[in-house]
């Protein structure tokens, strides 16, 4: 659940933005943990975007969008490599915020959107 923060966010910033005040606003949300960006398990992105297509969700939250190495531990899985987030938001003609941030407890999570991210 460490998305939830940066998915709460994203929520409050968009609805306001897509709805009148008398409008109710129903999304689809949806989190999505791709381990290591789909590479952990040989997973190709379109594998990850036809996933996401069938649900058809308004916003995701994504975790582990870079790859883990091995080993990894409590102690020691710094990601390597590139986020998938870019790649998956364009071929589902989505908006994205990919967090850049590295720390022990946050270096992996991104937020796709159908609507612009303020």
């Amino acid at each position: 659940m460490r998305a939830f923060p940066i998915l709460l966010t994203a929520l409050l910033l968009i609805a306001p933005l897509q709805a009148k005040a008398q409008d109710p606003l129903e999304l689809t949300v949806m989190s999505f943990n791709i381990w290591g960006g789909g590479g952990n398990a040989a997973k190709p992105v379109d594998e990850t975007v036809a996933v996401i297509k069938a649900v058809n969700p308004d916003i995701i939250g994504i975790q582990e969008t870079r790859l883990e190495p091995a080993p990894c531990t409590a102690e020691s899985c710094a990601a390597v490599g590139d986020s998938k987030a870019k790649a998956i938001a364009e071929k589902l003609g989505y908006f994205y915020y990919d967090q850049s941030q590295q720390n022990a407890a946050l270096w992996a999570n991104a937020i796709l959107s159908r609507y612009p991210i303020g």
